[in-house]
């Protein structure tokens, strides 16, 4: 795992790791309001 940080990259970084380590199995994300949850660069992650 990686050291989270709040933003953006980090957050891809974060849910690539999270994929990887559980096998990509399904997961369920709980988001709160943060900015960077919709950034741009996470609307392209999930593209």
């Amino acid at each position: 795992m990686i050291n989270y940080q709040g933003n953006g990259s980090y957050t891809v970084s974060f849910l690539k790791d999270l994929l990887e380590e559980r096998n990509d199995s399904k997961i369920l994300l709980i988001w709160d309001d943060a900015r960077y949850h919709k950034s741009q660069e996470i609307q392209d992650y999930f593209r």
